[in-house]
């Protein structure tokens, strides 16, 4: 009876422990990553857990890069995950390393997913030369190489109500490309008084 008692208080005490951390919840965090080739990327899982007794936490990090389990990625040398799986860091990156790259959080009391959305772009082959005035004609192309992966397709930007927006289109070309902003089919012009920027801004 005396030992039933005592593995009795040992399991209590064990679920009191184990009751310490909370459930994981995603922070805020930039979803949609950029970067060039050759540069070094650099992910932070935004997930954490609250450890109530002011204790550290257990939460355990694991990563999958486009589908596949970290300890697969890790073969190749260019991947790494330190700060206990917090962190993915890639080397050198190339187009091929854009995907989705998922972190997921886990404790005792659940688990929580968060997704990064990464695009590797070849280096910028826009630019603005206005060196001489017999240049070879050019088709306007944007400066911003995101701006060619958004061509034909919506992009929502999420503002509060008197707060400030603007959009960028800055292109080259020869000639040098001209500008005119719409709102739909209709000209802009009832939102900012010149459309014919390369930039869109409303103020409130």
């Amino acid at each position: 009876m005396i030992h039933q008692i005592i593995l009795f208080l040992l399991s209590t005490i064990q679920i009191a422990e184990m009751s310490s951390d909370s459930v994981p919840v995603i922070n805020p965090y930039e979803m949609n990553i950029t970067k060039e080739t050759g540069s070094n990327l650099e992910l932070v899982c935004p997930i954490s857990s609250q450890n109530t007794d002011g204790g550290p936490s257990n939460l355990m990090f694991s990563w999958s890069i486009k589908d596949i389990h970290e300890n697969l990625v890790a073969a190749d040398s260019r991947y790494s995950f330190p700060d206990g799986g917090r962190r993915a860091l890639v080397t050198k990156v190339k187009p091929a390393d854009s995907g989705v790259y998922k972190c997921r959080g886990v404790t005792g009391f659940g688990n929580q997913e968060a997704i990064f959305n990464v695009n590797i772009l070849e280096h910028n082959s826009c630019s603005v030369d206005e060196s001489s005035e017999n240049q070879v004609k050019q088709r306007p192309c944007f400066l911003d190489q995101h701006m060619k992966l958004s061509m034909n397709k919506v992009t929502t930007i999420h503002k509060n109500v008197n707060s400030s927006v603007e959009f960028r289109c800055d292109a080259g070309g020869n000639p040098k490309p001209s500008y005119k902003w719409f709102n739909g089919k209709a000209s802009a012009d009832w939102l900012m008084e010149d459309v014919r920027r390369p930039y869109f801004r409303i103020k409130v």
